[in-house]
This record gives C-alpha cells, structure tokens and sequence, in this order.
C-alpha cells in the first residue's frame, strides 16, 4: 500500500501545478489570485465553467460538479482508481513512492485492483 507520507506529499501540491502537468488544462487566473477559471477536462466545455480555489486546493465545475482535490480529479477525469491517480501524479512531478508494509492480499489489490479477488 502506498504510504501516507507520499499521499500526503501528493495532495500537498498545488492543484493548478497538477491538473496542468496531468491533463494540460490551461488556467486563466482572476484579479485576487484566488481563482483559476478553464473550460472542463472532463467534458466537451466552451465556457470556463471549472474552477479551483488555489488557496484551499480545491476545484469544481458548475456545469457537471465534477470536483474535489487534485487526487479525485485525476481519478475521474482519467478513470483511474485511487492508487493509480497517486502514482500518475508522483511519477509526473519526480515523487518517490514509499510503501507501507502490508501483507500479500492488500500487495495484489494494491496493484492489481478487485479483479483478482
């Protein structure tokens, strides 16, 4: 299993930094500096209906209410479970992935999700 140290490393980063090294969205930030404005990434969107509030590292679309923090965003956007979303996001900014000692049936769900079991 995959060590709270690096999931925490993981959501600690910002938000905006992930969804653009993850998905390429770009964001257009308004006058406070508090809130990034993009069209949705995860679905066929003309108007920037998603937004992140980067002081609380938090997003949301108005349109569908996609939302939550960078982990859940990247889950859904690219229909990863959660293990997996933490290792795209670590992997693309150079985070080491610690594990946890665990033992062998959580090691295969871990990195072979429910359809062994």
């Amino acid at each position: 299993m995959i060590s709270g140290k690096t999931i925490e490393e993981v959501k600690s980063l910002p938000i905006r930094d992930v969804l653009q090294a993850v998905l390429g969205v770009d964001f257009s930030i308004d006058k406070n500096g508090k809130i990034a404005r993009c069209p949705n990434p995860y679905h066929k969107d003309t108007k920037p209906s998603f937004a992140i509030n980067v002081t609380e590292n938090y997003g949301n679309c108005f349109a569908c209410d996609l939302g939550g923090d960078a982990i859940s965003i990247i889950q859904t956007v690219k229909n990863l479970p959660f293990v997996e979303a933490v290792k795209t996001i670590a992997e693309t900014f150079n985070i080491s992935i610690e594990y946890e000692n665990q033992n062998f049936k959580d090691f295969i769900l871990n990195e072979y999700g429910n359809d062994i079991y």
